[in-house]
């Protein structure tokens, strides 16, 4: 929805390090050549090239790997149903 949108944090590449620049323009060249299916399919599918974007990204922003794989799967199960639900709406 255009509020979540507006309300949402933006990942700001230029308050990387220089070593977490160099992590994540070494998953983007790994990652820049695949064809990514839609981000409903990406997720309730566990399609690989995300988990490891997502994994990559959580990783820099400090979460551990326990909360991590705790988490992710979690999280990934909420969007899947509001996406649904979303989509049930209109």
């Amino acid at each position: 929805m255009t509020w979540d949108l507006v309300l949402m944090k933006i990942f700001n590449f230029n308050d990387l390090t220089d070593s977490e620049k160099e992590i994540m323009f070494n998953l983007y060249e790994k990652l820049k050549d695949l064809n990514f299916p839609s981000i409903m399919s990406q997720i309730e599918n566990r399609f690989n090239a995300r988990i490891e974007l997502d994994k990559t990204i959580l990783k820099i922003l400090g979460f551990s790997n326990r909360e991590i794989n705790e988490w992710l799967p979690k999280i990934y199960n909420t969007i899947v149903d509001e996406l649904k639900a979303m989509k049930s709406l209109k």
